[in-house]
């Protein structure tokens, strides 16, 4: 069975939140795209799901098509990347609010085309992406979620 319920995209479906997102979401139903940087190496993600459940595509929020193709099709967006310090070309700025701007457009295109509405969750105390979605009305269900090897975030109330 590869899962009964809608479709969700899950930005950063490879990081430390974003596989138990993952996770916990094939375990509903849900047919899950992991949006990553590097699908190849994501390969542990599919055993969490039903044969066909889970599938990885490569998305960039640096780049807004590789992101416009992930959301495509998708029922709900979720964005799980973030970044502790910045590397080469994966600045603060160019992930937590460029790519979050780049994730909200999408959805709002691919709500647009697709005549339905598309969720959209930002996580990791992503105010950037809160902005991001505000501005375009998108926003659904705010959250901020810390785990215990996050420093940056300790002190913050837990959801899960």
């Amino acid at each position: 069975m590869a899962g009964s319920g809608g479709l969700i995209t899950v930005f950063g479906g490879s990081g430390f939140v974003g596989r138990h997102v993952v996770s916990a979401l094939a375990k509903r139903g849900y047919r899950v795209r992991a949006a990553v940087r590097r699908p190849e190496l994501a390969g542990y993600l599919q055993p969490m799901g039903a044969v066909g459940q889970i599938h990885a595509v490569q998305a960039n929020l640096r780049f807004p098509d590789s992101v416009a193709r992930a959301v495509e099709g998708a029922d709900a967006v979720i964005n799980a990347v973030g970044i502790l310090a910045p590397i080469s070309n994966q600045t603060f700025d160019a992930i937590h609010i460029a790519g979050s701007r780049a994730i909200a457009k999408a959805a709002r295109e691919a709500r647009a085309k697709n005549h339905h509405p598309v969720g959209i969750i930002a996580f990791l105390g992503n105010h950037h992406l809160v902005r991001a979605l505000a501005e375009f009305s998108l926003l659904d269900h705010p959250l901020v979620i810390s785990g215990p090897v996050e420093p940056a975030v300790r002190g913050k109330k837990r959801f899960f």
